[in-house]
């Protein structure tokens, strides 16, 4: 009957019960052994799966340095991280609008050619130089999917790239003639046309490592003589110094917050250009950093006087007066900003001054009444 073989099973049990050994005491430090199930080892399989086959982040040159903006900020801000008039790498390369320029691209690397005199077989000098850094270029940009771009069109996208920034760099510092361009080159003489390459150049997204313009920088120089302070970097500075002024004047050697390394892209050329003066001043945890405005701020014993420094970042507080350098506002000012910050939040072996900056602007200015009274002191 039912009440039999429940009676049995019950005595099985005691039995299994009692044959088991005693137990010992629980200690703080021992552990209760987790009961394995079919559904937790399903669960950890599929866990495992996914841990195997994510991209494992990179950190040193030719690792990740290009990333994708996080598409929760690219809907809060769809204007700031888009270029309007070029795209370099592979992020907008498909994108129709950018085609116009495409073809500007490829008459800026038949004057380059024309121009560089040494080696004799220049294209195929430059094009052997792209095939050598292509896999170290691919592995700087964190999308998975640019594997599958095909070589040819990878390469030629490098070349293309390179040779248009290195252009626009060499131009801006010598001009348009002594350059070999017509007086009304249809594209450096377009009318605000500089501005916006300014801007796009400086979107994470719309990014070319450093290191490979600055082999294509030296092939184009090869046979001749470099002169003093001409390299990729220092032309960088000056042509971005439309955009942010006096730039060029800060020198990017000696850094003091983080450790040495080479620069990885344009974005990165400008943003350890704006590192402090003082090692010890930037915010390491901004957004726990509680800042009041000005209006609040006058009501204290705090002055506010402006600072004589080339670098907006430089602010100083010394006793009792905030000295805060002059910041000159553009259209692109936004823009650059939020691209810095997002590669500071993203790029492990980078501070985060530029986020700091912004954050402690951002508590300071709450009203009109705040930018006003800042504008009156010169700021």
């Amino acid at each position: 009957s039912q009440q039999s073989k429940d009676s049995m099973k019950l005595e099985t049990s005691k039995e299994s019960v009692n044959n088991d050994p005693p137990e010992t005491e629980k200690t703080e430090n021992e552990h209760v052994a987790p009961v394995v199930t079919d559904c937790v080892i399903e669960i950890k399989n599929e866990i495992q799966k996914k841990i195997d086959g994510s991209v494992q982040p990179q950190i040193c040159r030719g690792g990740h340095s290009i990333f994708e903006v996080p598409r929760s900020l690219r809907k809060l801000q769809p204007d700031a991280f888009v270029p309007y008039v070029v795209s370099i790498g592979p992020y907008h390369r498909e994108s129709l609008r950018f085609r116009e320029m495409e073809e500007h691209k490829l008459r800026l690397l038949r004057h380059v050619l024309d121009r560089t005199k040494c080696p004799p077989n220049v294209l195929h000098s430059f094009t052997d130089a792209m095939c050598k850094l292509e896999e170290e270029t691919r592995n700087c940009y964190d999308k998975h999917g640019f594997k599958a771009i095909k070589q040819q069109k990878f390469v030629e996208m490098m070349l293309l790239d390179s040779c248009f920034i290195l252009e626009w760099l060499t131009v801006a510092a010598y001009g348009i003639l002594p350059c070999g361009y017509k007086a009304d080159d249809p594209l450096f003489t377009s009318w605000g046309i500089s501005r916006f390459i300014r801007r796009d150049l400086l979107l994470l997204q719309n990014q070319l490592p450093l290191f490979v313009l600055d082999e294509l920088f030296r092939l184009t120089r090869g046979g001749q003589s470099k002169k003093e302070g001409e390299s990729v970097e220092q032309l960088a500075l000056k042509f971005f110094d439309a955009v942010l002024p006096e730039l060029s004047q800060n020198s990017p050697e000696d850094n003091k917050d983080e450790p040495p390394r080479p620069r990885l892209h344009l974005l990165d050329v400008v943003r350890h250009a704006l590192r402090p003066s003082q090692p010890n001043c930037q915010v390491k945890e901004p957004f726990r950093t509680a800042m009041h405005s000005v209006t609040r701020l006058r009501g204290t014993s705090v002055e506010f006087k402006k600072k004589d420094s080339t670098n907006f970042v430089d602010i100083e507080f010394k006793k009792g007066v905030l000295y805060i350098p002059l910041l000159v506002i553009y259209d692109s000012t936004k823009s650059i900003f939020l691209n810095l910050m997002v590669f500071e939040q993203h790029y492990p072996q980078c501070s985060n001054y530029v986020t700091s900056y912004v954050s402690f602007m951002d508590g300071l200015i709450n009203s009109a009444k705040d930018v006003e009274y800042l504008y009156e002191k010169g700021l």
